[in-house]
């Protein structure tokens, strides 16, 4: 082995993956991964499939054992820049789709502290901006307490806060916006704000 390929086969990452029956290994050399499978009956035979670091292209290695006699498809995935999956295969060509709340690009939301100062009670509302319909609120909101009882809310990573306003009459503290606010919590049943919040991107 000369000093090339000593060099290549540091470079060399190996995984393996044991099932009941059949073993499973991947090697990265370089910019391409190679995929190993073979039966665990100490015969030696083994699939090897190539995926091309460059053209993306996958090949079956002829030497080896037959692909269909141990693997019934190949897929490939492909993440796009918002996010998207693209799964392909011989036989299939699909899309995943994003959680249609990934695209909500604004929402109002509702926060009440019930019980008053001290308690820990909360219950909180968030809905669309450009049509009606209601959104699951912990994806897009934080609430929390401060040391000294009274209630932070926050706007979830991506978005910010563009208005503000407390309908029981309670005094915001605006210190952490546009990403977050104190409301300053009184003895009364209900301590309330609606906060309406944009995306950054």
């Amino acid at each position: 082995m000369d000093n090339k390929e000593i060099k290549a086969a540091a470079r060399t990452i190996k995984k393996r993956l044991k099932e009941k029956h059949l073993w499973i290994e991947t090697r990265s050399r370089g910019e391409d991964v190679h995929i190993l499978v073979g039966k665990r009956d100490g015969a030696g035979n083994k699939v090897h499939i190539v995926i091309d670091g460059k053209t993306a292209e996958i090949r079956v290695e002829d030497n080896q054992t037959a692909p269909e006699e141990l693997i019934k498809s190949i897929e490939s995935t492909l993440t796009l820049n918002d996010g998207r999956v693209v799964r392909f295969s011989r036989e299939l060509l699909e899309l995943k789709k994003r959680p249609w709340e990934d695209d909500v690009a604004g929402f109002s939301a509702h926060i009440v502290q019930i019980g008053g100062f001290g308690s820990r009670v909360v219950t909180k509302t968030a809905w669309l901006l450009t049509e009606h319909g209601y959104l699951n609120a912990d994806k897009f909101i934080s609430v929390g307490f401060t040391s000294g009882g009274d209630m932070i809310v926050g706007a979830t990573r991506g978005f910010m806060i563009v208005s503000l306003n407390s309908p029981s009459g309670n005094t915001i503290g605006d210190a952490g916006m546009p990403h977050s606010c104190v409301l300053f919590l009184e003895d009364k049943l209900k301590n309330e704000i609606v906060i309406t919040c944009k995306s950054t991107d």
